[in-house]
């Protein structure tokens, strides 16, 4: 059967071409891939124009190279008919593995994202696919009524950088910087890095889109999270060391950005730093973002730590020999630490 090719569609298949200059589109035939065995080839970074003989479902295929490496694989649909459609992955077996996903007609679209994946643990609740592999794509009408007019249907790839997973992490540097993306929503970087005994470490997190961030033990046991707020340079969160790795995560919700992370060294108890007689500074360290309260000579002081947990409490007298300074550092969710020092 010879597909018909109106006015109305040149224009919607060069609206197409031109919102997706990076695939190769084809104009498919209708009424030969109403069968999985029938199931055209769309190759990655690809698209293809299609619309009903019959009232049928219709099969597509795309095979997975084996050295794809770190992406997500984006399925997506724009339907033009004017009846709603159904779209859905299968695997190799003809299994559905994603939800049925249901577009509006006349200009609606729906994604299916999937991610290529080796790890046990990463996107538990992503839909994940294996290099090497073929797939397969079911579109279907909604309801009864024989379709008018097209659907377009593409295959995208986008690059991560981070393969989300505990077993292949990227690996963090104490008070240094990293940057990362969150490429598509609904995506998961993962970090570690040792915090030594008697240390506070303080990821302060700076991102351009809303995401959550948590930290894990080696066994998965939640110690911290908090929500990252996009534009906030301050958003932290922070874990108490053991000597061994933590694991931080950053997923986003409906947003995809860049973000920065810095694991910041601190204290998980306090000592001061310089606190001689004769001078009218005091100065210490703790743990990161903390209330730092200070009590000499009938007067409280109030300041908060950075990142690090340095703080310094400028007086109002100079020190005097013997003389003796009461601290109370409070940190919510973290009992209070009161201690006592001499002037020397």
């Amino acid at each position: 059967m010879k597909t018909k090719f109106n006015k109305w569609r040149v224009m919607a298949f060069g609206t197409t071409m031109a919102l997706t200059a990076f695939m190769s589109i084809t104009q498919a035939k209708a009424g030969f891939k109403d069968t999985i065995q029938e199931a055209e080839l769309i190759p990655l970074n690809g698209a293809v124009v299609s619309n009903y003989a019959e009232n049928k479902p219709q099969y597509f295929r795309f095979d997975v190279p084996s050295k794809i490496g770190n992406k997500w694989v984006v399925i997506s649909l724009t339907n033009y008919t004017d009846v709603p459609q159904c779209i859905s992955l299968l695997d190799n077996n003809g299994v559905e593995i994603s939800d049925i996903k249901i577009t509006s007609h006349n200009g609606g679209n729906e994604a299916i994202y999937t991610k290529i994946s080796p790890s046990t643990d990463a996107y538990a609740d992503r839909i994940k696919i294996k290099a090497g592999m073929a797939y397969f794509i079911k579109v279907k009408p909604y309801w009864g009524d024989l379709p008018k007019n097209d659907f377009n249907l593409s295959i995208k790839t986008i690059d991560d950088d981070n393969w989300g997973g505990f077993d292949n992490e990227l690996k963090l540097k104490a008070n240094k910087k990293q940057s990362g993306e969150i490429e598509v929503v609904n995506d998961v970087d993962s970090y570690s890095i040792k915090v030594p005994k008697k240390a506070e470490c303080n990821f302060v997190i700076n991102s351009d889109c809303d995401a959550k961030a948590y930290i894990t033990d080696k066994d998965g046991i939640k110690l911290a999270d908090a929500n990252i707020y996009k534009g906030k340079a301050d958003n932290s969160l922070s874990a108490v060391g053991n000597g061994e790795k933590v694991f931080i995560r950053i997923q986003s919700g409906n947003y995809n950005g860049k973000y920065t992370i810095k694991p910041c060294m601190a204290s998980a108890n306090l000592k001061l730093t310089k606190y001689k007689r004769g001078t009218a500074v005091i100065k210490g360290k703790t743990r990161g973002y903390a209330d730092v309260k200070v009590y000499y000579n009938n007067k409280y002081y109030y300041v908060t730590s950075n990142a690090n947990g340095n703080f310094a409490v400028n007086l109002d007298t100079k020190l005097k020999s013997k003389s003796k300074i009461e601290i109370i550092v409070s940190k919510q969710g973290q009992d209070s630490i009161v201690k006592n020092f001499k002037v020397k």
